[in-house]
């Protein structure tokens, strides 16, 4: 039971990290005006990436 509860633990910290990051890079986009959205979706993918691995070693 606990197992299960890491897990969910750890996929809506995931969800909220990335859901947010790409809730980031929609705004920030819109409030610059360009059309570079494709690479905002990468570069939130890369810092959601990177917060989920922190995220991961300080539950375990």
């Amino acid at each position: 039971m606990a197992a299960l509860q890491y897990y969910v633990y750890v996929g809506l910290v995931l969800l909220v990290t990335v859901g947010g990051l790409l809730a980031l890079a929609v705004t920030t986009r819109d409030l610059r005006g360009e059309s570079g959205f494709a690479l905002d979706v990468l570069s939130a993918l890369v810092i959601g990436l990177f917060i989920a691995v922190l995220a991961w070693t300080t539950v375990l």
